[in-house]
């Protein structure tokens, strides 16, 4: 009995282990097919439609299938299976704070900037900040594995690490730096103002040009940073700029950012709910090209609250990256909501191509539910397009005006592309008008410049986040994925994995 009871147990077993065999085989196959087309996808044209292989993959699938486990192994088609990555135990839950799924337009007419009266102003001194934080440079990562297998998830949440990924997991594949041009104020105005005939014409054409700022440092009488606080700066009764204070209490402003009537900035208005105070500048600070305030007022905080929205270009020439794109930020959300407990945080997933493609804008509306965003974010493709410059003016648009946005939350952008907008004089006049208004708003535009990006690209987006306090982002070559990459005009940075960058720079906002 005991030997017929031995052989019964043996034979239970051996079933068990051909089953799970053929379950691994099953998900290591497709991970390494679906890998291995992505990485060796090259940058496609634009206007041409994602490429599909489903009836070919799925009869390879079944073919392989067919061998079982064990054979696969045998052949050499398989490695033996791996042990599955464990979770933090917080898998299955959405951030937490009140679902708002309801799209509306926005209070703040861009008009209330200075109705097309753009001005520029005299004020400000010529004296940098920067603070040498990004002033090491990192040799490239660990060696990127040549295909790239899909990562799994759990039926509630995305799967993401809380912690920094390694580098079997495709969302820590992409590699990138950052940098901070207003930490590092008078590199960015010796760079414009330099004899560099790219940066030059570049400027002319964008009529951007943000080179003269007053840096307003909001405290209380505790002399804690006050947050979210709405600083405007006035010639006369004319309004020059408006922004929003940050979690540090500062609060960037460029008079003359925007071509047009020149004009001396003479006050500052600062106001927190019904506490408001006006500060009168002399004809000293008027001149100065770089001044800086520090006010106290008799304000708190607002409690803290998080609203990330993604706008990513998804025209064809995109199709080297989204996918590690997609999956890169799923892992920066799951994790920072993770690393963030019980804040309220909120997520919007949105695309945009151009005119003339399948839609321009494919907008959604902030939501709690962070996995139903991410399940967005993972099934959109990369195609149409046809022409280098994309509809960027109408993702800004659409970011700032189609969506409710929470006053008292920090507030980010992340605009992930490869081309600049159209150089054409009403989407140019747009993109002043949305830059101003994101900077109102308190919008922080973190832009990240994918492969195939330009010098004028580069320069609007540095442009851009300055302006509205962000920070600029930018792939590198170091990952070995996509297309080249431009080389920033900055000075040493740190090469770091995209998603540990992002969580990182989303977590500095919070702090």
């Amino acid at each position: 009995m005991k030997e017929q009871e031995k052989q019964m147990f043996q034979t239970i077993l051996q079933q068990e282990m051909d089953q799970k065999a053929d379950r691994v085989a099953e998900q290591v196959i497709w991970g390494r097919i679906e890998a291995g087309l992505e990485v060796s996808k090259k940058k496609r044209k634009k206007g041409k439609k994602a490429f599909r292989l489903v009836p070919a993959l799925a009869l390879l699938l079944v073919v392989c299938l067919g061998l079982g486990g064990f054979g696969l192994q045998k052949f050499g088609l398989i490695s033996p299976p791996m042990g599955t990555v464990g979770g933090t135990g917080d898998e299955g839950m959405d951030a937490p704070g009140e679902e708002k799924d309801s799209a509306g337009s926005l209070d703040g007419d861009p008009g209330d900037l200075g109705d097309g009266d753009f001005i520029f102003d005299d004020f400000f001194s010529e004296s940098g900040t920067g603070d040498g934080k990004y002033e090491s440079i990192i040799g490239s990562e660990d060696a990127v594995p040549e295909t790239a297998p899909e990562s799994t998830g759990s039926d509630e949440v995305a799967s993401s690490s809380s912690t920094a990924t390694d580098t079997n997991d495709v969302s820590s594949l992409l590699t990138a730096g950052r940098w901070n041009d207003n930490m590092h104020f008078s590199d960015w105005r010796s760079l414009i103002d330099g004899q560099e005939r790219d940066w030059s014409g570049i400027r002319a054409l964008w009529g951007i040009q943000p080179v003269k700022r007053l840096v307003v440092t909001v405290q209380n009488e505790k002399e804690k940073p006050v947050r979210n606080a709405s600083v405007t700066l006035f010639s006369g009764e004319k309004i020059l700029y408006a922004a929003k204070t940050d979690n540090k209490g500062v609060a960037y402003l460029f008079a003359g950012a925007i071509s047009g009537k020149e004009k001396t900035a003479d006050r500052v208005v600062i106001s927190v709910g019904e506490e408001e105070k006006e500060i009168r500048l002399s004809k000293a600070e008027q001149k100065k090209s770089d001044h800086a305030l520090l006010v106290t007022l008799n304000a708190d905080s607002p409690a803290q609250k998080l609203d990330v929205m993604l706008m990513l270009d998804a025209t064809g020439s995109m199709g080297d990256e989204l996918s590690y794109l997609s999956k890169t930020l799923e892992d920066v959300m799951n994790r920072v909501v993770r690393q963030n407990g019980n804040l309220p945080t909120r997520l919007s997933v949105n695309f945009y191509r151009d005119t003339e493609d399948e839609y321009l804008v494919r907008s959604n509306p902030f939501t709690n539910r962070i996995k139903e965003a991410c399940d967005i974010l993972a099934s959109e493709e990369a195609a149409d397009g046809g022409d280098t410059p994309e509809a960027v003016d109408a993702a800004l648009e659409d970011a700032l005006k189609n969506h409710t946005w929470d006053e008292e939350a920090t507030k980010i952008l992340l605009l992930v592309l490869d081309a600049p907008p159209h150089e054409e004089a009403e989407v140019i006049k747009r993109m002043q008008e949305y830059s101003l208004l994101a900077a109102k708003m308190g919008v922080r535009i973190i832009p990240v410049l994918c492969s195939g990006g330009d010098t004028s690209c580069e320069y609007l987006m540095r442009s851009l986040a300055m302006m509205t306090g962000g920070e600029y982002v930018f792939l590198t070559d170091d990952s070995g994925i996509g297309g080249s990459h431009l080389k920033p005009t900055i000075g040493e940075y740190k090469v770091e994995k995209l998603n540990d960058l992002l969580v990182n720079l989303i977590g500095e906002y919070l702090q």
